[in-house]
């Protein structure tokens, strides 16, 4: 669902789905970095997140692959939201798929 206000409990709202989103928060390890489709869906992560007791995931959208951001970070603390991979453009996915290739576990 797309949204058009600023307001974050609105855009908490129209944002709610099955609770896959919710299951991954709730199952990423600590201090992961959890890659969202864009950045409103970034800030609603971390909204539920804030509630659900987990500030210590980091919220990003997947600029996060371009320039380099990535290197130096363990694979296994990347977590890719269920909705991103399908909302990327194929150059955000090779690239995607390039950083998670060479980084180490």
């Amino acid at each position: 669902m797309t949204t058009v206000t600023t307001d974050p409990n609105k855009i908490y709202q129209e944002h709610r789905g099955d609770g896959t989103t919710t299951k991954q928060i709730k199952a990423s390890p600590e201090k992961a970095i959890f890659v969202c489709p864009n950045q409103t869906c970034a800030h609603y992560s971390k909204l539920l997140a804030h509630d659900l007791g987990r500030q210590d995931i980091e919220f990003v959208s997947t600029s996060f692959f371009e320039n380099n951001r990535w290197r130096g970070l363990l694979k296994s603390r990347i977590v890719i939201d269920h909705a991103t991979r399908k909302n990327m453009t194929p150059q955000q996915r090779d690239e995607m798929d390039f950083a998670l290739k060479v980084m180490h576990d």
